[in-house]
């Protein structure tokens, strides 16, 4: 159901296949929904566009990864990033949220990509997809890893690149 505004997805993004199980299914214009955008984009979202869309989780049956099916085309990603999304109100979040927990359940993360893919961190690329002002991929790269951004926020891609992170 693909509109100027929506793409839904009816494949796999890794690996193609269409063979798909909902896993939650809301409609955008329910109370559980509508209540969580209210707060997440502190009022400033215009979703209007979303009556009678679903948010749903699905996941593939052939290699089991979980992804939302319906998603915002990129016209309405940047809205959302630079628009809905305060960027100063952002920065003060996040820099208040930043802890020492935090860069440790990070630091797990790339330690079992390590173990799991047995290579030396200089030899895996990660990309992180959404990946804010940065802090995951700034402590992958001290960790030594070739580390991606891909990110819609002009105010966070000024951050990333100043903190080195190709984007």
């Amino acid at each position: 159901m693909d509109n100027e505004h929506i793409l839904s997805r009816v494949t796999c993004p890794v690996c193609n296949s269409g063979k798909l199980k909902s896993i939650f299914k809301h409609r955008y214009d329910e109370p559980l929904i509508t209540k969580y955008m209210d707060v997440a984009y502190q009022g400033n979202a215009d979703t209007s566009f979303l009556r009678g869309i679903d948010f749903e989780i699905v996941k593939c049956r052939k290699c089991h990864f979980a992804f939302q099916k319906n998603v915002l085309k990129d016209h309405k990603l940047n809205e959302l990033y630079n628009k809905w999304i305060d960027p100063k109100l952002a920065e003060e979040w996040h820099s208040d949220r930043n802890t020492f927990e935090e860069s440790l359940f990070y630091i797990r993360i790339l330690a079992f990509a390590k173990n799991y893919h047995n290579k030396p961190s200089a030899e895996i690329r990660v990309l992180d997809f959404g990946a804010g002002f940065g802090e995951f991929l700034a402590i992958a790269q001290n960790m030594g890893f070739q580390s991606y951004a891909l990110e819609y926020s002009a105010e966070r891609i000024r951050v990333l690149q100043n903190r080195g992170i190709p984007v």
